[in-house]
Order: structure tokens, then sequence, then C-alpha cells
């Protein structure tokens, strides 16, 4: 085993700029549904297959990374999804039906995930002493983009933007950030079939099954949790509340922006001893402040406790990565895969199952999804995450 020290900082700023332009797509279908929705006469629970798809395409994406992560090496596959999920993008910009436009939904879905699902072990391997701040610092990357991107978005179609088009301005900004990144990237550290150590003591074991699945399930409610806000937030303000478009963009936004700051404050304070507390304490506020959001009768308080709910809830996701990879550095691609699987299922399903409930039960009762969501992830943090370095 040989000893490692953390590469330089390049290394990093090129995957979190390139993370940056994921976080867009994350959030790009909540000021678009409106308008889809219109155009193609759906009701929400058709709405709701646009995310579907996207997962769809995700689950197939993760245990794609998962498979291959062992294989070939993470920056090429890394790369490579992001090229495909620029061009997914820019045939988007021509959606003639709902049929071609899910099935572009599908794809970017699909490359988005391999992204996604490879960035944390790419920054694991690359910074084994800081990666518990490295990986809040990546997720913190991903809230930025997801904070911006409604508000873009929105203000593009302010500007009488066909929503179409808004589809080759993400595409033109990813191209971008993926040439700036590249250029960054080229001294990546990439372990394939090496092993590696953190400074600290590690292990060859592999994680308990019991609390593989316990973080599995975790992962699982709470991305259903943020995918009922990323896709039905804006939508929700504007039908609840009657506010017009670009205020109501404003619910996602600060929602994102709330997560962005979680992940920065986790990233100065995480610890191997007090994770279990800061994701636990999170999850309990968090279900309070949304709550109270949901049935809010006014739509500004609503905005703010989402933005809480977010500051409450957004380091939860790598603060978990962190305590269940930091001793296992070297299986961080295998452990992330299988994690990101439950994460897939999870984005999925919540949107339908809020969208079917929104149909029967009335808005607020299809966001209240989300409620219960985020209240079982606060019951597993006991079971994913123990009093000891496991």
């Amino acid at each position: 085993m040989t000893q490692q020290k953390d590469k330089p900082p390049g290394i990093r700023i090129g995957i979190f700029l390139m993370m940056f332009g994921f976080g867009f797509t994350l959030t790009m279908i909540a000021p678009m549904l409106p308008m889809i929705v219109d155009e193609f006469n759906l009701n929400l629970t058709q709405g709701s297959m646009f995310t579907v798809f996207m997962n769809v395409g995700g689950i197939i994406g993760v245990a794609l990374a998962g498979w291959l992560s062992g294989k070939s090496p993470k920056r090429l596959l890394f790369l490579t999804s992001f090229c495909l999920l620029i061009l997914g993008m820019f045939g988007a910009g021509f959606a003639s039906g709902f049929y071609y436009l899910i099935s572009l939904f599908f794809v970017m879905g699909l490359t988005s995930r391999v992204m996604d699902t490879l960035s944390n072990p790419i920054i694991t391997e690359n910074y084994p002493v800081s990666s518990g701040r490295q990986l809040n610092i990546l997720h913190m990357s991903i809230s930025l983009g997801g904070l911006s991107g409604p508000v873009t978005l929105r203000l593009l179609m302010e500007l009488k933007v066909p929503w179409q088009n808004t589809f080759w301005y993400l595409c033109g900004l990813c191209f971008v950030l993926f040439t700036a990144g590249l250029f960054l990237v080229r001294g990546c550290r990439d372990y394939v079939g090496h092993e590696i150590s953190t400074g600290m003591e590690g292990t060859n074991k592999p994680v308990e099954t019991r609390i593989l699945l316990a973080a599995g399930f975790m992962i699982l409610f709470y991305s259903g949790h943020q995918i009922i806000l990323n896709s039905f937030s804006s939508m929700f303000m504007e039908k609840v509340f009657f506010i017009s478009p670009l205020p109501a963009s404003m619910a996602t936004t600060l929602f994102w922006a709330g997560m962005a700051i979680s992940r920065f404050g986790a990233s100065r304070i995480v610890t191997a001893a007090n994770a279990r507390y800061l994701v636990g304490g999170g999850a309990f506020a968090g279900c309070l402040a949304l709550m109270a959001s949901i049935f809010s009768p006014n739509p500004w308080l609503s905005i703010a406790l989402l933005a809480a709910t977010g500051v409450f809830t957004g380091a939860i996701i790598p603060i978990l990565i962190f305590s269940v990879t930091m001793r296992r550095p070297k299986q961080a691609g295998q452990i992330t895969s299988k994690l990101y699987l439950f994460s897939m299922v999870g984005s999925m399903t919540f949107p339908w199952i809020s969208g079917r409930i929104a149909d029967l039960w009335k808005f607020r009762a299809g966001m209240a999804v989300s409620v219960a969501a985020l209240f079982i992830v606060l019951a597993l943090t006991h079971a994913a995450i123990p009093r000891k370095n496991f």
C-alpha cells in the first residue's frame, strides 16, 4: 500500500466546474414543466414522466458506472458522459413531440448520473486526506448549479425565448465548462487495480450489509424528497399561491441556495465523530421547516421555509458518502455506485407518486410526500451512521 497526498487544487476545480453544469440539469425541469405541460396538454401525472424517464436512464447510468469504474479510467468515463449529456441537451432543443422529448430525458439522465456517480470516487482518490471537505464542496458546486438553473431559465422565458431554445443555452454553458474542466483534470489520479492510503488506518473489509442497506434506503428517501421539490416547487407556488412564474421559480432557487450553504458549512466542520449528529439534526429540523412551508398561508413565508429546508438538509448526502467511504477509499467507486442505485429508484418513483397524489387530493397533499420521505431519512440515521467507525 502506498502513502498518498492530496493532488494540487486544479483537478478538483475542474471537476467542480463541470459538476456545476450538471447541477443546472437537475433543476431545469422545474421552470420548464408548466410550459411543457400546457404545450403537450398533460396532467401532473403525465408531466412527472419527464423526471421518471430521466431517472430510469439514471439507474442504468449508475449501474454502468459501478460496472466500468474498476475496469476503465474514471476520468475518461466522466468526460465521455459529459460530452454525451451536452449532445442530449442539443437534441432536446429540436423537441417536437412528447415521446421524442422524454427519450432525450432518458439519455440525459443516463449520462448525467454516470458523471454524478464517478465524481465522488474521483475526488476521494485524488484528495484522500481532505475527502470529507472536498466531497461537501463537490456537492456544493452541484447546488450552485441547481440554484442558478431555475432563475436563469425563467429569465430566458420572460424574454420570450422558447423553452426548447433554453436547452441550447444550457448546452453552450456546459460546453464552456467542459472545455475548462478538460484542461484542468489532465493530471487526475485514477486508481484501476491499485491501493491507496489516506494516512489513516484503512480496511479491505466490505461495508457491512446492514449499514450499506440502511445508507442506501436513506439516500433513496432523501432523493425522493429532493426530486419532488426540484420538479414541483415552482409549479406549486404558481398553482397554489397564484404568483407569477419568475418569483415562483425563486422557490427552487432558494431551496438550492440553502443546500449550497449547508454543504459549504459542513465542509468546514464535518468529522467522523459528528457526522451522525449533523445528519440526524438536519433531517429533524428539515422535516419541521418543510411541513410549515407546504401548509403556510403565505407564499413568501413558504419560499423562505423552503430555503431553510435546504440549509438543514443539503449536506446529508455528502456526509453520508463520506461516512461510508472514508476508511475504504479504493472501494469508493463501487460503494458510491451501489448507493446511487438507491438514489435513482427514489428519483424515478417519487415524482410519479407525488403527482398522482396531487391529482387525487390537491397539490399540498402531493408535496407532503416530500415531508414523509424526509422523516424516514431521520429514522434511518442511527442504522446508517453508527457511533463508531465501521
